[in-house]
Formats: structure tokens, C-alpha cells, sequence
């Protein structure tokens, strides 16, 4: 597997991000971010065993997951 960055910002991660590139825009685990890819409401794209996360829908989860106030 390649090397995977690190990205501090929405703007610098790619379209597709890997479950560990999600984390680190999440700024959480990467088990962490493992339990959560594999919920059912999570838009996660399965290629085989591999787990690939659209950056929008991403965010979307991000703003439907976060409680108003």
C-alpha cells in the first residue's frame, strides 16, 4: 500500500480518500475511524476488501452527524 498523507484541510485531500486519510481529517484513531467506516449509515465504497470514502460525502456525513444547537 502507498504511503499515506496526512491532510491537515478539506482542500488539500483528494476526491477518494483511504479509511486512515479520513481519520486524519477527522483528527481521530484510525480504529476508530475503522468502526465507523464499517456502520451502515457511513458512505463507504467497497472494492473487495478495501474501503474508499468520497471526500463529499464525507463532509455530508460530517454535517449530519453534528447535533444543532
Amino acid at each position: 500500500m502507498k504511503e499515506l498523507v496526512k491532510y491537515s484541510n478539506w482542500d488539500e485531500a483528494p476526491d477518494i480518500l483511504y479509511v486512515p486519510e479520513c481519520a486524519s481529517l477527522l483528527k481521530i484513531g484510525i480504529n476508530q475511524m475503522y468502526k465507523i467506516a464499517r456502520t451502515n449509515n457511513f458512505p463507504v465504497l467497497h472494492f473487495g476488501k478495501q474501503l474508499r470514502v468520497p471526500k463529499e460525502a464525507l463532509k455530508r456525513w460530517v454535517q449530519d452527524q453534528t447535533m444543532p444547537n
